[in-house]
């Protein structure tokens, strides 16, 4: 008789976790996208971070930080996902690198301008 060892659901979450991102995302191109979007959320909460520190926000920023650096993971999360399921074929084409740089200009551009927005807010709470 042949024992059959079974993997622990454990194992297999520790699997899928360690497990290279180059098996799921081949297209060079698609992992800059992802690579794009992981660095602009990195950025977008630094600069949070920063400008909350320097204004001297109290909880309410904080908690306004939070809700704000959530809602654009959440979009982050949308245009990976737009990008994994709509646009592989097209971007090695002109019409995919114009996608590409539209696509990613307005990422970055949103997530080192929308944090400049709590200065405002930051100023308007300690004042009062």
């Amino acid at each position: 008789m042949i024992a059959v060892r079974e993997r622990s659901p454990g194992s297999l979450l520790l699997r899928r976790f360690f497990s290279s991102s180059s098996s799921r995302v081949r297209d060079p191109a698609l992992r800059a996208v992802s690579n794009h979007l992981a660095a602009a959320l990195l950025v977008f909460t630094l600069l949070q971070m920063v400008i909350i520190n320097a204004t001297g926000g109290g909880l309410p920023c904080h908690m306004g930080a939070l809700v704000m650096t959530g809602l654009f993971a959440m979009g982050v999360r949308q245009v990976e996902h737009v990008w994994l399921t709509n646009r592989p074929r097209s971007v090695t084409s002109l019409r995919g690198r114009f996608y590409f740089r539209r696509d990613m200009g307005l990422l970055w551009t949103t997530g080192v301008a929308l944090p400049f927005l709590w200065a405002p807010v930051g100023w308007t709470l300690t004042a009062g």
